[in-house]
């Protein structure tokens, strides 16, 4: 018994090990770039993926940066990325992104902003 015991952990350890890869990424941080205090949307809200500014107005509310600039942004295409900052887009009230990419096309950075009525 203690020896299934003991493959059973190993074999947890292994899968934990394995989907790891899968769950990292970068961690993007956001940070207020108005003092106005807006409401925050529903929770898995939709919002809007932008590559240059919008032509309808809008303000801009924050920023979103990788936790760890060394590390790079993500590559590929744009769910990875909305799945990534959705709760904190959501969060601040924001409607869109306007994402930044670096040379190899990485989300470098976004402005959250959100359209004036």
């Amino acid at each position: 018994m203690k020896r299934l015991c003991a493959r059973s952990r190993w074999l947890r350890l292994a899968l934990l090990l394995a989907l790891a890869p899968a769950a990292c990424g970068p961690m993007y941080i956001y940070g207020h770039t108005t003092h106005q205090v807006l409401a925050p949307r529903a929770a898995g809200c939709v919002f809007g993926v932008l590559e240059a500014p919008p032509p309808r107005d809008f303000d801009e509310i924050g920023i979103l940066a990788p936790e760890d600039i060394a590390f790079g942004s993500t590559a590929g295409g744009s769910t990875s990325f909305v799945d990534q900052v959705r709760d904190q887009v959501c969060q601040a009230g924001g409607d869109a992104v306007i994402v930044e990419r670096d040379w190899q096309m990485n989300y470098e950075r976004a402005t959250v902003i959100r359209f004036k009525p």
